[in-house]
């Protein structure tokens, strides 16, 4: 499918949850998820304050991100085209040029509301928050999927009576490929979700 051709609402919606698939590391199970993101992770470090003082903080990681099933992404995905979009009966109709852009965008917002990115970094006693989250700024991230997140934004009305005129644009899915990404990574660089770690914390003189 490298040449050009026409192309349905279904063939996009489906490099679309390719992509959920591939990059969400909660996709099926935390096999892929970094340890410190699991549940009940937990290290210690010590700081030193003067000659005299050193204090151990030992943190505890408390809201682990959970797996998703394949199920609940492909649902998630169904209620957005048919409850939301409201074009669940044109999904193999062929994509009409006036409506192409307008469509892939709304796959953005899909993304934009269900995936959120991870963060964790080493930390000090003095970067944890009385709600137990940490201010220091992070640079380990990883991609997930938030399947409780239900609001989409900035949706574009699609004009039905264009999808259902004869399409004559051909299109690769390469071609597809490469816009959406460069969507996601619009949306990744400028407005992305960062998912706050928790922690239990206990600090002891050693």
């Amino acid at each position: 499918m490298n040449g050009k051709q026409l192309i349905t609402y279904n063939d996009i919606v489906n490099i679309v949850l390719n992509y959920i698939k591939s990059n969400c590391k909660n996709y099926l199970n935390l096999n892929n998820m970094p340890a410190y993101y699991k549940n009940a992770y937990s290290v210690a470090t010590n700081q030193a304050f003067g000659a005299n003082v050193t204090l151990q903080l030992k943190r505890t990681l408390t809201n682990s991100i959970s797996a998703v099933s394949e199920a609940t992404i492909n649902n998630d995905m169904h209620s957005f085209l048919y409850d939301v979009l409201q074009i669940g009966e044109y999904l193999d109709y062929n994509v009409n040029n006036k409506n192409y852009f307008n469509f892939l965008c709304n796959m953005a917002v899909f993304c934009y509301t269900k995936l959120g990115v991870i963060t964790s970094n080493d930390f000090a006693v003095g970067d944890v928050k009385a709600d137990g989250t940490v201010s220091k700024s992070n640079v380990n991230t990883v991609l997930v999927y938030l399947p409780s997140n239900n609001t989409y934004n900035n949706l574009i009305p699609l004009d039905k009576t264009l999808i259902a005129m004869e399409a004559d644009t051909l299109y690769s899915v390469n071609e597809i490929n490469i816009q959406f990404q460069s969507l996601i990574n619009s949306l990744k660089n400028n407005n992305v979700k960062t998912v706050s770690n928790k922690y239990n914390f206990t600090i002891t003189a050693v």
